[in-house]
């Protein structure tokens, strides 16, 4: 910040000229940035909003495109996503318009995340507006478009293959989710990508469970489990498994393991009920908006209850059974003793 507040003291003794505005723009774009990653989000706006001003009025096409493309991810943080989609469209128009201003990997570079941010942007919208299936499409249609641009970039093409596999499972077509996500997992699994490889594991645990295949969703559920033990990848998608896994072991009639996985549910729960409060929405929707802690809950007390009843069931089987001994020694000595006589 010190570094960054005396770049502007020096430039403004500077004289005035071209250079010198694109120059401030340039700085004006990097504090954003800055303020943007510190999630001091109207701060970056400014700084991103005062260095597109300047761009437009210096007809600096290539600046306005990366300013356009910031301004977009702070309304897509915001909830802002029709304001988002104006500023990515707009961006991609120039960018086409000067195709040949780029070399050939930075204008795929740039068609990659244009692409892969309208994706996003259409797919956060409908989930603000589920009766908009048409959104769905369009977040399809980007995020295919962002994989064809992104063969050189492999943070680009695995999320985007990981949220078109979203796509698909919101649009119920699940042999499509199912094929992308084991795409993704292999991929992350040759290439050691730990977030990744938890993420795919999570999304298949989700979809086997939807369909009812409990012993697959049980095999990638313990895989997040065991994933996370390791490197501690995402709290929330962990929180969630647990709670399949507790689903999945009461379906299976294991009272004691699904007990096992409540109880981590409920001990990490608590360590990030203020994150799991700021992102209420992303888990209603994953999960399908249900009250999760209450499910769980309630999942606790029945699997106690039917711990608590085989455990009478047994001290009344071994009681039953202590009294049958008993009564068999009594007549075996009563038969001797008659025996004798």
């Amino acid at each position: 910040k010190q570094y960054y507040e005396q770049a502007f003291r020096f430039l403004e003794k500077v004289k005035q000229s071209k250079e010198k505005r694109i120059l401030n723009a340039d700085l004006l774009n990097y504090g954003g940035l800055i303020d943007w990653r510190k999630n001091n989000l109207k701060a970056a706006f400014d700084k991103f909003e005062k260095g597109l001003n300047i761009a437009k009025k210096e007809n600096d096409q290539i600046r306005m495109v990366k300013f356009y493309m910031n301004i977009s991810l702070i309304n897509i943080e915001v909830g802002n996503y029709k304001a988002a989609i104006l500023s990515l469209k707009e961006s991609n128009k120039i960018t086409n318009q000067i195709k040949h201003s780029f070399s050939e990997e930075k204008f795929t570079n740039y068609k990659s995340n244009i692409n892969f941010n309208l994706g996003r942007a259409f797919e956060k919208a409908y989930g603000g507006n589920y009766s908009n299936p048409k959104l769905l499409d369009s977040a399809e249609h980007y995020y295919t478009k962002a994989i064809l641009y992104s063969k050189n970039y492999q943070n680009t093409k695995l999320n985007s293959k990981m949220s078109l596999g979203n796509i698909y499972y919101m649009k119920n077509d699940l042999p499509n989710a199912e094929k992308v996500y084991y795409d993704v997992l292999l991929y992350s699994k040759e290439n050691n990508l730990q977030p990744e490889l938890f993420i795919a594991s999570y999304n298949l645990g989700s979809l086997f469970f939807d369909i009812k295949d409990y012993d697959k969703s049980l095999y990638f559920f313990k895989k997040v489990d065991s994933i996370y033990q390791m490197n501690k990848v995402n709290d929330l998608y962990y929180v969630n498994s647990n709670y399949y896994l507790a689903k999945i072991y009461t379906i299976k009639n294991n009272p004691q393991e699904a007990l096992k996985y409540s109880e981590k549910y409920f001990d990490k729960f608590e360590q990030i009920q203020s994150k799991l409060d700021n992102e209420v929405q992303e888990v209603n929707f994953r999960l399908g908006n249900v009250n999760v802690k209450k499910d769980m809950e309630e999942l606790q007390a029945k699997n106690q209850n039917k711990i608590r009843f085989w455990n009478l069931m047994i001290f009344l089987f071994v009681g039953v059974l202590l009294v049958l001994i008993v009564l068999y020694k009594k007549s075996i000595k009563k038969k001797r003793e008659t025996d004798r006589k």
